[in-house]
This record gives structure tokens, sequence and C-alpha cells, in this order.
């Protein structure tokens, strides 16, 4: 308590101040549709640590290292999340950015989860998916769509989401739109 206390005074010093306030605002902005599940309970980790890290920066100089290290897969995974629908996302640009080469993300990123591509489009087809549901029948092309969450072109983003959810978007928006009348 005492350490939080006197951290208090210097959170805005801290290099990681940005970060975690960038990550509470989303957090506020897309935490009530985070469904209980892994996915939550990653953000809820993530945000542990981010808070941690920000404590530590705030009051031990000598520790910023240490903590900034211990908050690189959180502040990669971050960075994943706000360059999710940039077609041009990449190991190579995820390392330039946090000044590390390739090789030592791909060490850091955890064995035991999927790799980093497949951790990127999952997330990105999780962000169609959701946005599909909030479409409620419009008439967007599935070409923009895919577009707008990064995938090349519509017939990769459809093999992938059929794989991913057992339908094609189209069958997806039409069971959002129809799960949405039904609850009206």
């Amino acid at each position: 308590m005492d350490l939080c206390r006197k951290a208090a005074t210097h959170l805005g010093a801290s290099p990681v101040y940005d970060l975690v306030r960038s990550h509470i605002r989303n957090l506020c902005e897309d935490g009530p549709e985070l469904v209980p599940g892994p996915a939550r309970d990653m953000v809820g980790e993530a945000t542990v640590e981010l808070l941690r890290a920000l404590v530590t920066t705030a009051v031990d100089d000598a520790g910023q290292g240490a903590a900034l290290d211990g908050t690189l897969q959180v502040r990669i995974r971050q960075y994943i999340d706000e360059h999710l629908t940039e077609p041009t996302l990449n190991a190579e640009q995820i390392a330039r950015a946090h000044n590390i080469s390739v090789r030592q993300l791909y060490n850091i990123w955890p064995a035991n989860e999927v790799s980093l591509s497949q951790w990127i489009i999952a997330a990105r087809l999780e962000g169609a998916r959701r946005e599909l549901a909030l479409l409620h029948g419009q008439r967007t092309s599935m070409a923009a769509l895919a577009h707008r969450w990064g995938f090349a072109d519509s017939a990769h983003f459809s093999r992938r989401f059929r794989a991913a959810y057992a339908m094609s978007p189209r069958e997806w928006r039409r069971h959002g739109s129809t799960q949405t009348r039904g609850r009206r």
C-alpha cells in the first residue's frame, strides 16, 4: 500500500503511463463486449501486469528496465490490437516498433499459445465477427469488411472465417441479424 501511495504522485512520469492510460480507455470502451472466458482472463492478466509496471516505474527509476522488460509481451499485444486493421502488420513491423529483433520477438511470444501470425489472424477474425453481428443486415460488402480488418482479399477472409466459426461471414451476418430481431 505504501508503494502505491508513493507512486501515485509520480505516475505521469512513468514511461508506461500513456500505454496504461490508453489500455484503460480501451477497456472502458470495449470491455463490456468481453464475454467470460480465456480472452477476458488474458485481458485481466495483462491489465494487472501493466498496472504493476506503472507503479514500479513510477517509484523506482532503477527498476524501470526490469518492469519494461516484464511488460514487453503485454505492450506487444496492445500494439497488435491497435494496428490490427493494417494489412501490412507483420513480425518485422512489430519488432521494429519495440526496438527488438524479429528473433527476440519470436522468443518473447509464448510457446504454449498460437503462433504470432495465428494470433493476429484470430484477432482480426474476432473483430470482423463482432462487426458483422452489429451490421444488422446492412449491405456492407465482404470485400470491404475483409479489407477493413486487414485481409488481402474476401476469399481468404471467408475461408479463414468459415474455418474458425463453422459458417461463412454472410451466414454469420444473417444469424446475427436474426438473433437481434428475435430479442426486440
